[in-house]
């Protein structure tokens, strides 16, 4: 979007009233810009000099540099370039004592792909990590972004959101070994390439519209190679609308709260989604207090009530159920 003009924060007397502030709450302010509108800041008045390389907050959004706003008379301008290169300066030039509370990452890759750039957003993920960031979101446009996990080690880590990235095997591990405290873990349309999902630490998790792969040296698919979840600590879990190998549940006896949305299409039936996946799903959610369950299918919809009755248990105290029922064409 196209630079916002800043408003003057001095009255007629010449007087900063923004600037009398306290900074942790300017600081609080400057957390609702993106990046580049905070450096802006810097030319309001002598007491905002600096106070953009020590915001704890880090909106690093690729908007603010996409061509398609862009209003200089450069013919051969690079929105992509010119966003690495300003959160490149932005990192450097930041208050090194600074630690960062929240990562926030707005990216866009190209069709034909770019290494550079890639090692370019592993290294401020990894920077913001060194720096104790406790919330990591990082949303990609146009291709998935197949990210390096050896980045991830932090004591501090509280919270990740991703959207757009392709996780490959060994990064649900090197979360667990290395992130000790991570609690809250958001997918939202990734690509899931492990066949392990484990972790003794996550409180809330949240996959939607994620697809899963099967593993990649399995050359027969069985129940057996389907990824597996296990999640002994987590209260909270979303499942909405999974793809490809629907995931099996293994260690869910700690959840209290379970939304759960699935679709049954002649898409998913190519991919092995069946009743058993459901009654599974169900089984392994017998314990819980809360539930909604949404559904969209066929004749499996009668082996879902069935199930239902059969494994839900007594702690069930909220079920909110949703039904949305097609006929399927038959050769």
């Amino acid at each position: 979007m196209p630079p916002r003009a800043l408003p003057p924060v001095e009255d007629d007397a010449g007087r900063d009233w923004l600037g009398d502030l306290p900074e942790e709450v300017l600081h609080h302010i400057m957390s609702f810009l993106d990046a580049r509108q905070a450096v802006r800041t810097c030319v309001l008045s002598r007491r905002w000099r600096n106070l953009w390389r020590t915001v704890p907050c880090i909106n690093a959004d690729f908007d603010e540099f996409d061509l398609v706003f862009y209003q200089g008379d450069d013919e051969d301008y690079d929105d992509v370039l010119a966003f690495k290169r300003f959160v490149n300066r932005l990192l450097e030039l930041r208050d090194p004592t600074a630690m960062i509370d929240t990562f926030w990452l707005r990216y866009t890759t190209r069709p034909e792909g770019n290494t550079n750039s890639n090692e370019d957003a592993y290294g401020w993920i990894s920077h913001a990590l060194q720096k104790q960031a406790r919330v990591l979101e990082v949303v990609v446009f146009c291709c998935l972004f197949e990210l390096d996990h050896s980045v991830f080690t932090s004591c501090y880590l509280r919270r990740i959101a991703f959207s757009g990235i392709v996780l490959c095997k060994g990064f649900f591990a090197q979360l667990e070994a290395g992130c000790p405290a991570l609690e809250d873990l958001f997918l939202h349309q990734c690509g899931v390439h492990d066949d392990e999902i484990s972790s003794h630490t996550l409180k809330v998790l949240t996959f939607d519209s994620v697809f899963f792969y099967m593993p990649m040296d399995t050359v027969e698919f069985t129940l057996l190679n389907k990824t597996s979840i296990s999640l002994p600590s987590v209260t909270s879990l979303t499942i909405s609308t999974p793809e490809g190998f629907t995931p099996i549940l293994k260690d869910t006896a700690s959840v209290v709260t379970a939304s759960v949305s699935v679709s049954v299409t002649m898409s998913s039936f190519r991919f092995r989604f069946d009743a058993n996946d459901l009654g599974q799903y169900l089984q392994s959610l017998s314990g819980i207090t809360n539930l909604e369950f949404n559904y969209q299918g066929s004749k499996v919809c009668i082996f879902l009530l069935h199930s239902m009755h059969l494994y839900l248990g007594v702690n069930l105290k909220n079920l909110k159920l949703s039904m949305v029922l097609f006929l399927l064409a038959t050769s």
